[in-house]
């Protein structure tokens, strides 16, 4: 879209040739607080038991492979492990799929920091 040239009104905003101002953030800096709260957790418990469930030799992936499924996974349990969000350790199937990937150089290259 073209800038207002001077003199002109910009329809984006309310100044005469200013850019147009960005859009308020979607969620709040304190989203990680959201996710502690009991309704939040027995969510989280929810899907990761539904998740459990779905486990198939070690992985979602034919071959036990690490496929799309597997790093959201992995990096799901990281994340919520890292903000202390959930304790993954009530779902074992889900655990031991990271265990089965934790080797590798790619995933440990970019763990968050302790």
């Amino acid at each position: 879209m073209a800038r207002a040239q001077p003199g002109q009104r910009d329809r984006r905003s309310d100044r005469v040739g200013a850019p147009a101002r960005l859009p308020a953030p979607r969620w709040p800096p304190d989203r990680g607080q959201r996710l502690r709260g009991h309704a939040a957790r027995a969510r989280i418990a929810s899907i990761f038991g539904w998740l459990e469930r779905e486990v198939r030799d070690g992985g979602f992936s034919p071959g036990g492979g690490l496929g799309l499924s597997e790093l959201a996974l992995i990096t799901a349990l990281d994340w919520m492990t890292f903000r202390d969000i959930y304790k993954a350790s009530a779902h074992p199937a889900l655990v031991a799929v990271r265990a089965a990937h934790e080797g590798r150089s790619s995933l440990k290259a970019t763990l968050p920091p302790a």
